[in-house]
C-alpha cells in the first residue's frame, strides 16, 4: 500500500489481525435430537477450552437441502498457541470437544467429511483508527479505497457494513 498512498499505508499497520482455526464435519443424516436440547437449534457459543462457536449449516436460509454439516470455530488464544497444527488434528481435536459437550447418550452420525482450515488472518483484535465520518472504511483522495472488519469489528456483518458504506459513500462522492 505504501507506494501508493502513504496515509493508507499507516492505517492499515493499525489493524492486528489474529488467527482462527475453522473446522467443519459433515454428516450422513441429521444429527440426533438430545434431551434438554432445541431440535432446531442453530448456533451454540462456549464460555471456555478450545471451541468457541458451533454452527448447524444446513439450518441457515436456503441451505435447508445440503444436509447435515457443522462449522466450529476456535477460541483465538487456542489457534494462537495450535497454530502448525496438522489440519485433520484440528478437526478431530474440536469435534471430539463438541462431541464431549453434548448430553450424555448422544451419538453423532457416521461422519462423511470432515476437516479444517488456519485462517492465519481471520479477526481484529486491534481496529484501525480514524474519523468518525469514515471509521467503517479509508477512502484517499486518489480514490484508492480500503474497507473490510479490520476498520469496523469483528464479526462478518462489520465487514459486509464497511464495504456497504464505503460504497455509499462513492457513490454519492461528487
Amino acid at each position: 500500500m505504501a507506494p501508493h498512498d502513504s496515509r493508507l499505508a499507516e492505517a492499515c499497520e493499525g489493524v492486528i489481525q489474529r488467527p482462527c482455526w475453522a473446522a467443519w464435519a459433515c454428516f450422513d443424516q441429521p444429527l440426533a435430537r438430545s434431551p434438554g436440547v432445541a431440535h432446531d437449534w442453530q448456533a451454540v457459543m462456549f464460555s471456555d477450552g478450545p471451541l468457541r462457536f458451533v454452527a448447524r449449516n444446513d439450518h441457515k436460509p436456503g441451505r435447508e437441502q445440503q444436509g447435515e454439516s457443522l462449522t466450529l470455530l476456535a477460541r483465538l488464544e487456542w489457534s494462537e498457541t495450535h497454530l502448525e497444527m496438522h489440519e485433520t488434528s484440528v478437526a478431530d481435536k474440536l469435534l471430539t470437544v463438541f462431541r464431549e459437550a453434548l448430553p450424555d447418550a448422544t451419538v453423532l452420525p457416521a461422519i462423511t467429511a470432515i476437516g479444517a482450515h488456519r485462517w492465519r488472518y481471520a479477526q481484529p483484535d486491534v481496529f484501525a483508527g480514524g474519523e468518525a465520518v469514515n471509521r467503517d472504511y479509508r477512502l484517499s483522495d486518489t480514490g484508492l479505497a480500503l474497507c473490510g472488519d479490520g476498520w469496523r469489528g469483528p464479526r462478518v456483518e462489520d465487514a459486509w457494513l464497511s464495504g456497504h458504506h464505503l460504497g455509499h459513500a462513492l457513490a454519492t462522492q461528487d
